[in-house]
């Protein structure tokens, strides 16, 4: 629930509304860098992709089509993979970036994912793709294959079309954050929300605060930060009532759940930490994302391990490819 709503009648109220019309096109670019940390051994990728969104308005939103048009991925060895690369890692990785870099959403007014067409043939079609991209070459075993294709059903093939939308569509939903935003320069709107956590698909609680810190109206620009963290009663759901639960149903051994539920009753204060952080330069005239910087945050703590992700979105908007 907002607490402490913006006024209209203030002179430090503005709207930065999405003025995009009825139909048209979009183009966005993606770059992420993702940096992991395991028990002190670090290792980083990154992604460059850009996209064609083709939106056309429907009632309470937009129906997107959503097509990749470029993409590199940049792997821990430095090593690059793009449309061009045939190795077996790279036949892979394009399967499963080319089935899901064409789809179909339904996005709210602010061009919010709010769920996937036709997910579930999608996702049996890209299902069956990434199977056939793993025998090539002759491995893995079959025993590895199921285990990894029970790993892949376990997280994406019991999705909803909701959900499925918050797992495949992360950038365009922290692209959409500043997205028709109405608020007093300098005076932060606190609300909380949902997010899924891609474990299970936990619906976890957070707390979202958004900001207008500049405002000028001269250089057409305005600025946006966004900040958002887990709420502690919903992580304490997660890792005591959940988790157990759902490594249990996975076929963890009892010796394994028991180490780890010990583990969180010794320090159940910092056995997960996650936050994100965005900034935004705005056009104010179209509200559109000139440039967009988020940084997530996450951090695990068990059983005498340590392991943490950072996760860096820049993004752009533009009506111009």
């Amino acid at each position: 629930m907002a607490a402490d709503l913006p006024d209209p009648k203030s002179p430090n109220y503005r709207e930065l509304a999405l003025r995009i019309g009825n139909k048209g096109t979009i183009y966005q670019t993606v770059r992420l860098t993702r940096t992991e940390n395991k028990n002190g051994k670090v290792t980083t990728t990154s992604s460059t992709s850009a996209y064609r969104n083709d939106f056309t308005a429907i009632e309470g939103g937009y129906k997107v089509k959503k097509t990749l048009t470029a993409f590199t991925v940049t792997g821990p060895d430095g090593k690059t993979i793009d449309k061009d690369a045939h190795t077996q890692d790279a036949v892979l990785l394009r399967t499963m970036t080319g089935t899901l870099g064409d789809l179909t959403f339904i996005g709210d007014e602010s061009l919010a994912p709010q769920r996937l067409e036709n997910w579930p043939a999608l996702w049996a079609n890209t299902r069956a793709l990434i199977a056939a991209g793993l025998r090539e070459g002759g491995r893995p075993s079959l025993e590895e294959e199921v285990k990894v294709m029970n790993m892949m059903d376990g997280m994406f093939g019991k999705l909803t079309p909701e959900q499925a939308a918050g797992s495949f569509l992360q950038a365009d939903t922290i692209i959409a954050v500043p997205h028709n935003l109405a608020l007093e320069i300098e005076k932060p709107l606190t609300a909380d929300s949902e997010i899924i956590v891609p474990i299970g698909n936990f619906p976890l609680q957070v707390s979202e605060t958004v900001i207008i810190t500049h405002w000028n109206a001269a250089g057409n620009t305005a600025q946006v930060i966004y900040d958002y963290r887990p709420k502690s009663d919903s992580l304490k759901a997660f890792f005591y009532d959940f988790l157990p639960k759902f490594m249990k149903d996975a076929g963890a051994p009892a010796e394994a759940l028991a180490e780890m539920m010990s583990a969180m009753k010794a320090n159940p204060g910092n056995v997960f930490d996650m936050s994100t952080h965005c900034d935004y330069d705005m056009a104010i005239d179209t509200g559109l994302v000139r440039q967009g910087k988020c940084t997530r945050i996450t951090t695990v703590s068990l059983m005498g391990q340590t392991s943490g992700k950072t996760e860096i979105y820049d993004v752009t908007e533009s009506f111009v490819p």
